[in-house]
C-alpha cells in the first residue's frame, strides 16, 4: 500500500511537470519572437566591398576594457557579386592611430567572423562556440568594419552592443543618439560621425530601422518643395538663385524675447517626408550636400525620411537652447532646405525663458492661420520669419488639428530602450555519477546550464519531468522483483 501511495504521489507530480513544461516550451516560444528596437541593413546589389565602419576611442567606452561585441544579425538572399571568386560577409577589427593628417595607421588587422550563407532569421552574433566577439583592452582607437565582401543579397544586425570586462554596456546601437531620425545611413553621413559608410550609393543601400515614435500633432508648420522644376516660359518662373533654400527662422531679437529673461530653450517635434534632390540645373553644384536641416545644414543635415516624428533636440538628447544676450545675429534657422525637394514639417514649436515661461508658440501665434503661409515674409512682424528663395515653386503651409491631443514633457524627450543583451555564461561541464540501488545499478547525468538565460526554463523543466519519469521506472522495477 505504501508503494502504491508513492506511485500515485509521483504520477500527480509528473501530470504537474508535464503542464510545466508545456508551458516552458510556449514561453521560449514566445521569447523566440524578436523585434529590434534599432537595426542597420546593408543591401548590395553589384559592388565589390561595401563597407560600414564604426570608429570609437577607448575613453568612449570608458577605459574598463577588454571588451566584447554582442549583437542579432540575419543574412538574406545571399550570393556572389563574382561567381569566379569567394565571398562573405565579413567582421574586421583594426586597431591603430590618427595622424596629423587624419590618417589612420593600422598597426593591427583581425578578421573576427564571416559568414557565406543565409541565416535561418535572427540569429546571435557570437563566435562559433557560442562566446561573444572579443575586443582588445585597446589604447589606440578601433574600427569595425561590416563588409559584404564580394557578396550580394542584404546584411542586417541589430541592438548591437560592446561590454566591458565586468559585463556592463560601453555602447548600445539601440540607444545610439546619432542616429536619431537617420533612416537612410549612406546618404545622412556626417563628418567625423562614429558610424561611416563606404560605400556606391547608387547601387548599395545602408538603411537604419529604428521604433518610432507615437506622436499625434496639433500645430505643424512645413516646407514643400516639389520634385522637379517648370522650363523658362511656362506659367511658374523657374529659380533665379541656385542656392533654392528656404529658412523658417526664429528672431530672438523680437519683442516676445527680452534679453534679460534669456536663455531659451526650443522644443517640439520634426519629421521629413519624400525627401529628395533638386534636379534644377542651377542647384547641380549643391547635390551632392541636398538636405533638410535643424538649425545650420552644417550642423544637422537630414538626408532622408526620418521615418516618424522626431524630438526637436540636439543629436546627444540635450534641448536646444539660444541667449540672446550672447548673440550678435539674433536669427536662427530653426528649419530649412538646402538643394533639397520633400517636405520637412515642424510640430507643436514652443518657446520657453529661463524662469520656465512660456514665451512663443505656435499654437498662441494669432498670425499663423491655417492654410498657406506667404513666403519671404515676418508673419506680421511676429517672432517666426518663413523665408524663401523659391517663387511658385514650393509653399508653406500651416496645419491645425481639429481635435487638439494633451502632451506631456515626456513626449518631447529622445526614446530609450530596454537592451536586449545578456551576457555570456560558461556552460558547466557535463558530469556523471553513479549510484548502487538494490534493483541494480542506475546512472544518472546533471546537464550542462544553457550558455543564455533564455534555455533555463526549458532545461529546468525537462529535467524534473525525466527525473520523475526515472523514479516511476525504478518503482516498477523493484515491483517486478
Amino acid at each position: 500500500m505504501k508503494t502504491k501511495g508513492v506511485k500515485k504521489f509521483l504520477a500527480i507530480l509528473l501530470s504537474v511537470a508535464m503542464l510545466v513544461s508545456i508551458s516552458a516550451f510556449s514561453a521560449a516560444a514566445e521569447s523566440t519572437e524578436y523585434s529590434p528596437n534599432r537595426s542597420i541593413t546593408i543591401t548590395n546589389v553589384s559592388e565589390a566591398n561595401p563597407t560600414l565602419r564604426f570608429t570609437v576611442l577607448p575613453f568612449d567606452l570608458g577605459e574598463n576594457g577588454p571588451y566584447h561585441l554582442f549583437a542579432k544579425m540575419k543574412i538574406e538572399g545571399y550570393g556572389l557579386v563574382d561567381g569566379t571568386k569567394d565571398g562573405s560577409v565579413t567582421i574586421t577589427k583594426k586597431y591603430g592611430n590618427y595622424d596629423d593628417n587624419g590618417t589612420l595607421k593600422v598597426a593591427d588587422k583581425q578578421e573576427s567572423v564571416k559568414w557565406t550563407a543565409n541565416t535561418d532569421g535572427w540569429v546571435d552574433m557570437t563566435l562559433a562556440d557560442g562566446r561573444h566577439i572579443p575586443l582588445d583592452n585597446f589604447d589606440t582607437d578601433l574600427i569595425l568594419e561590416f563588409t559584404m565582401s564580394n557578396a550580394k543579397g542584404s546584411f542586417t544586425f541589430a541592438d548591437l552592443v560592446i561590454a566591458d570586462k565586468d559585463d556592463e554596456i560601453a555602447y548600445s546601437l539601440a540607444n545610439d543618439t546619432t542616429l536619431n531620425g537617420v533612416v537612410n545611413l549612406a546618404a545622412s553621413y556626417i563628418a567625423g560621425g562614429i558610424w561611416t559608410p563606404s560605400v556606391d550609393k547608387t547601387i548599395t543601400a545602408i538603411s537604419v530601422f529604428s521604433k518610432g515614435y507615437t506622436y499625434t500633432p496639433n500645430n505643424v508648420l512645413s516646407i514643400d518643395i516639389p520634385h522637379t522644376f517648370p522650363a523658362t516660359g511656362e506659367e511658374n518662373t523657374p529659380l533665379t538663385n541656385p542656392e533654392a533654400n528656404a529658412y523658417n527662422i526664429i528672431d530672438f531679437g523680437n519683442a516676445a524675447f527680452p534679453a534679460d529673461k534669456g536663455p531659451y530653450t526650443v522644443r517640439g517635434m520634426f519629421k521629413v517626408e519624400n525627401f529628395g534632390v533638386s534636379t534644377f540645373a542651377d542647384h547641380q553644384w549643391i547635390t551632392d550636400n541636398a538636405c533638410f536641416f535643424i538649425e545650420d545644414a552644417g550642423i544637422r543635415p537630414l538626408r532622408g525620411d526620418t521615418g516618424s516624428w522626431i524630438p526637436l533636440v540636439k543629436q546627444d538628447g540635450t534641448p536646444y537652447s539660444f541667449d540672446p544676450a550672447n548673440m550678435t545675429n539674433k536669427w536662427v534657422n530653426i528649419m530649412g532646405s538646402w538643394g533639397a525637394t520633400g517636405k520637412m514639417s515642424l510640430a507643436d514649436m514652443e518657446i520657453y525663458d529661463s524662469e520656465g515661461t512660456l514665451a512663443y508658440s505656435f499654437a498662441t501665434d494669432t498670425t499663423l492661420v491655417e492654410g498657406d503661409v506667404p513666403w519671404r515674409s515676418s508673419i506680421g512682424g511676429g517672432a517666426m520669419l518663413s523665408w524663401a528663395y523659391f517663387t511658385g515653386l514650393g509653399s508653406y503651409k500651416y496645419d491645425v488639428n481639429d481635435v487638439p491631443v494633451t502632451h506631456t514633457d515626456a513626449d518631447y524627450e529622445l526614446l530609450s530602450f530596454d537592451e536586449t543583451y545578456v551576457p555570456f555564461v560558461e556552460p558547466i561541464t557535463t558530469t556523471t555519477t553513479t549510484k548502487a540501488t538494490e534493483a541494480g545499478t542506475t546512472t544518472t547525468k546533471t546537464a550542462p546550464n544553457p550558455a543564455t538565460g533564455s534555455g533555463a526554463p526549458i532545461a529546468a523543466a525537462l529535467m524534473v519531468f525525466g527525473t520523475l519519469c526515472v523514479s516511476l521506472m525504478t518503482i516498477n522495477k523493484k515491483r517486478a522483483h
